[in-house]
């Protein structure tokens, strides 16, 4: 062997060594700048590797970015690769859990343009929360003509004592009454609940633990009432109206309230906003109000 790739030889050894030796908890640090696929794919780098992707405590299932570089008008292909997405994201939440160690953020991007199936989604969350996330990410992309291809959540399942989510980020899901009971009732650390384009089947939220909220153009089957009661609650942002189904809004006392920006577009005759115990508000927007009791 000549000199030159005896060089080479050494030198791929030695990076192979330093890879290595890295420290687990370094090596999830870079894990976590990546997609779920990505992170499955480190187990090819070097022997070390070949199961720390089990444990990594950040995890980003992304169906759009899965497909990014199918071409939209192929629809054979889209569910093709939407079924071997199916089948990766499976397999990767069974051995995700079977590891045994706590997430510390879940996040799953999903895309109604991609074949999605609803219950899919629906199961992948609920696989994710057993992994007892303080984060969670759902994002459900909605466009025109998939609007109401909403994601079923079904918001924890384990023993309370688990549930140690503090932030939970919702688009295009499916809420019906039993989240709100679980806010209350299990997500007993909860501070900062953002949803977004939801379909909501539940009339109130109650929290003694939350802190930040927001509601932005949600939307009810049905004609429906909101009442919100968290009086721990430091920044409230709001945007609903009767385009969305909503025909009351009830605001609890509030007396931790000091960022609150509401939009209401509710005006039929008969209807009623009630704002109680806002005195402490340091900033306030309203908008969009034409009767206020």
């Amino acid at each position: 062997m000549d000199a030159s790739r005896k060089r080479a030889r050494t030198g791929s050894t030695s990076a192979e060594d330093r890879l290595s030796a890295l420290p687990d908890a370094l090596i999830h640090t870079i894990m976590s700048f990546l997609k779920a696929h990505q992170v499955v794919q480190t187990c090819v780098l070097a022997k070390r590797w070949t199961h720390l992707w089990r444990s990594v405590p950040n995890l980003d299932i992304d169906l759009p970015e899965f497909n990014c570089k199918i071409n939209k008008d192929d629809r054979a292909t889209i569910v093709a690769r939407y079924e071997k997405f199916v089948d990766f994201a499976d397999y990767l939440l069974v051995h995700r859990h079977q590891d045994g160690t706590f997430l510390d953020t879940f996040r799953l991007q999903v895309d109604s343009r991609h074949q999605l199936r609803p219950e899919d989604a629906g199961r992948w969350v609920r696989r994710g929360l057993k992994c007892s996330p303080r984060v969670l990410h759902v994002q459900n992309v909605l466009n025109y003509g998939y609007k109401y291809n909403t994601v079923p959540l079904e918001l924890w399942s384990g023993p309370p004592s688990s549930c140690r989510l503090t932030k939970l980020h919702l688009c295009g899901v499916l809420l019906n009454c039993s989240f709100t009971e679980q806010i209350s009732s299990v997500c007993d650390v909860l501070e900062e609940m953002e949803l977004k384009s939801c379909e909501i089947k539940f009339q109130k939220i109650t929290s003694p633990s939350l802190k930040c909220l927001i509601i932005h153009r949600c939307y009810a089957r049905c004609e429906s009432k909101l009442i919100i009661t968290a009086p721990h609650l430091a920044s409230l942002h709001l945007n609903i109206c009767e385009d969305y189904g909503f025909k009351v809004l009830v605001l609890n006392e509030m007396l931790s309230l000091v960022k609150a920006s509401i939009y209401s577009g509710i005006s039929s005759p008969g209807d009623v906003v009630l704002l109680s115990s806002l005195s402490n508000v340091t900033s306030l927007e309203l908008l969009g109000f034409h009767k206020q009791v």
